[in-house]
């Protein structure tokens, strides 16, 4: 059965206001809670004129929707489209986590991406990436060293990166709130460390480095690491202890000797949750016997007792 438009004109979703509408087409151009994100915001530009307008005069929305995964089937034209429609100013996010990697779409996707973080470098609020670089050369990705003054989600994982010790963002990301990484190394004395929520690390640091960083870092409320570079030759002992008040999840991979190393020097959040991967822990491996585990025990009893205590009290 057709609708005809004096239908149209009763139905309530037409009789939203363009503020309504905006705040809906928002809501619903969040790529990474919503992987058909993109799909649904180009469906919603073709319903009827006033939807396109409001969309196609809304850069923002289209700047939040540079999907790789997605994009990387389109044409090259609906790829520069997409940029074009978030115009000059507004802010850009990039998500690139499920590229295929195989054949000529990896080789497009991947130059569709560089060019973006080349020319847009300045306007990018969140870059979420997973992809190997074995095979490209670093000039591709040199604006990591510039600054970034409108960054606030940097997790980025290049398969293959040789390591640098060039600090990232020329040491000024203002509004960065999240760093994750992978064989990145994260120098101590950045500025922008204490802006940061939400740290993730592996394979690039050692206990006693991650420990200086960390007494930047008032703010961090998780912490995920692992595979720590031993420090041979250097004594924890003496370190101070570290107060995180905002630390309220812990989460370590590989070895939980080193995951001891380090919680013998951190005072997290009371109740903070602790998650530790150990293969040893699922194995007849054995750990040493000198292994101290009172942080454990200390951080186990806080979480008892802080979200024991809060259950009993609700009920």
């Amino acid at each position: 059965m057709s609708i005809t438009r004096g239908q149209m004109a009763y139905s309530p979703i037409f009789r939203m206001g363009r503020d309504v509408l905006y705040a809906i087409f928002e809501w619903n151009a969040d790529m990474f809670s919503d992987p058909s994100a993109l799909h649904t915001t180009k469906q919603a530009s073709q319903v009827c004129g006033e939807w396109r307008d409001i969309l196609l005069s809304s850069p923002a929305i289209w700047g939040r929707l540079l999907d790789l995964g997605v994009l990387q089937w389109t044409s090259r034209w609906w790829r520069s489209e997409i940029l074009r429609r978030s115009g000059n100013g507004s802010s850009l996010w990039i998500l690139g986590t499920s590229i295929d990697e195989e054949g000529n779409y990896d080789t497009k996707i991947k130059q569709f991406m560089f060019s973006i973080i080349r020319d847009h470098w300045q306007r990018i609020e969140k870059l979420v990436i997973n992809i190997e670089v074995e095979r490209i050369h670093p000039s591709h990705w040199q604006e990591f060293y510039m600054p970034a003054p409108f960054l606030k989600v940097f997790d980025v994982v290049f398969v293959g990166m040789a390591p640098t010790s060039v600090p990232f963002f020329n040491n000024i990301a203002p509004v960065l709130h999240t760093f994750r990484s992978q064989d990145i190394k994260l120098g101590s004395q950045a500025a922008w460390l204490s802006g940061l929520r939400s740290l993730k690390l592996k394979d690039c640091i050692s206990v006693s480095q991650l420990l200086n960083a960390l007494q930047m870092m008032p703010e961090l409320s998780s912490l995920v690491f692992g595979n720590l570079i031993p420090d041979n030759s250097i004594s924890l002992a003496h370190f101070p202890s570290i107060s995180l008040p905002k630390l309220n999840q812990i989460t370590f991979f590989h070895d939980i000797i080193e995951c001891m190393m380090l919680l013998e020097h951190v005072i997290p959040k009371p109740g903070c949750s602790l998650a530790i991967y150990d293969y040893r822990l699922h194995s007849r491996s054995e750990i040493p016997r000198n292994t101290t585990f009172g942080p454990l025990s200390q951080i186990a009893e806080a979480y008892y007792q802080t979200h024991y205590n809060l259950s009993r009290h609700v009920m």
